[in-house]
């Protein structure tokens, strides 16, 4: 029995001693802390290394360094300047209250966009169908299937909802419509207008498909869906219309009646304002130079009066802020049509009376 007490009695020292070396070194610590705490308001910091001051609180030091409020790497919340193509916007200009002036975005560009905008602008606008017949965001397609169009549809959705979040943002999808080099030819001839018995083609080398035919029609229809379930603020229809003289040479074309065309047109304008239905979308219509300055281009198949049943906004193409709308404004005088710009001009001339999409090297 001796010897388990004296086991227990050396085993209790080593605990005690353990004890005793912890509780040394953690006062040590402490002295060490509250020291550098104490020192760290008189160190003074410069290029050949620091030194200790004493007598000055820091409060009557050197005064601190002024920081530029225009310096970015200062200012990381500041809003980023978003220039496309070197069409650098004026900073004098400001919308006005209500005004939306988008940016024409590109399609490669508006995923990744997260939320900025242009100064001193409040919108992007983005080609979904361009005259070259490109669909961005889109798969491509093997034959005619307007429901594969848009198989990467969630990706678009997904930008234009990023852009959306931002307050004030207008969004715009710019559709192509009757334009269309690729799709004609796909819908195996079903849908372009005729040349005899070849698909008659543009100055560009570029077919159109017929706003007179049903595959015409489910195209851009289809198309308006899916930019609906994608979320835009806005639908903006370009070359909406038949193919002119300006185009090429009209006088081959075989397969068009002339004296329905305005009526085919409209009727494709009401299909697409039936399939946005009670949406707070803005369905836009670009109209030729003829129809905005005489309300009517025959050729085009655009009657100002016709179309303003269906359609909230038409765009007038200009590169001039100088420009006299005065009787497209008398003829949509309370219908609650609204007019914008296809501004091609130079950002420091932005329009103040309308809306408008600028459209850099256009």
């Amino acid at each position: 029995m001796g010897y388990y007490d004296r086991y227990r009695g050396t085993k209790r020292k080593k605990q005690q001693n353990k004890l005793l070396v912890i509780s040394i070194v953690l006062l040590v610590l402490i002295i060490v802390a509250v020291g550098l705490l104490v020192l760290g308001d008189h160190i003074t910091y410069s290029a050949d290394g620091f030194h200790f001051t004493w007598g000055d609180s820091p409060s009557t030091g050197d005064k601190p360094v002024d920081i530029p409020k225009d310096d970015p790497d200062t200012n990381p919340d500041d809003d980023p300047d978003f220039i496309i193509d070197g069409n650098t916007p004026s900073p004098d200009f400001t919308l006005a209250e209500g005004q939306f002036g988008s940016q024409m975005t590109d399609p490669s560009l508006f995923l990744g966009l997260n939320g900025t905008f242009p100064k001193p602008l409040n919108g992007h606008a983005v080609w979904v169908k361009d005259p070259a017949g490109n669909r961005y965001l889109t798969s491509a397609i093997d034959s005619y299937n307007p429901n594969g169009l848009w198989e990467n549809a969630a990706s678009l959705s997904g930008a234009v909802k990023t852009l959306n979040g931002v307050q004030g943002m207008h969004t715009v999808a710019v559709l192509n419509s009757f334009r269309d080099p690729i799709l004609p030819y796909k819908a195996y001839g079903a849908a372009g207008i005729k040349a005899g018995s070849s698909f008659w083609l543009d100055a560009k080398g570029s077919a159109w498909l017929d706003p007179a035919t049903a595959g015409g029609n489910i195209i851009v229809v289809e198309m308006v869906k899916r930019c609906k379930a994608a979320g835009f603020d806005e639908i903006l229809l370009t070359d909406f219309r038949y193919p002119t003289a300006q185009d090429g040479d009209i006088s081959a074309i075989t397969s068009v009646n002339n004296a329905n065309k305005a009526n085919n047109v409209t009727a494709v304008a009401k299909q697409v304002k039936n399939t946005i239905g009670t949406a707070d979308i803005r369905l836009s219509c670009l109209l030729t130079a003829t129809a905005a300055q005489s309300l009517t281009d025959a050729a085009a198949g655009q009657d100002v009066a016709k179309l303003a049943q269906y359609v909230d906004c038409f765009y007038v193409e200009t590169d001039t802020t100088d420009i006299d709308l005065t009787a497209l404004e008398a003829a949509l005088s309370g219908t609650g049509c609204k007019i914008a710009l296809w501004y091609t001009g130079n950002a420091a001339g932005y329009p103040t009376a309308y809306d408008f999409i600028a459209v850099p090297n256009a």
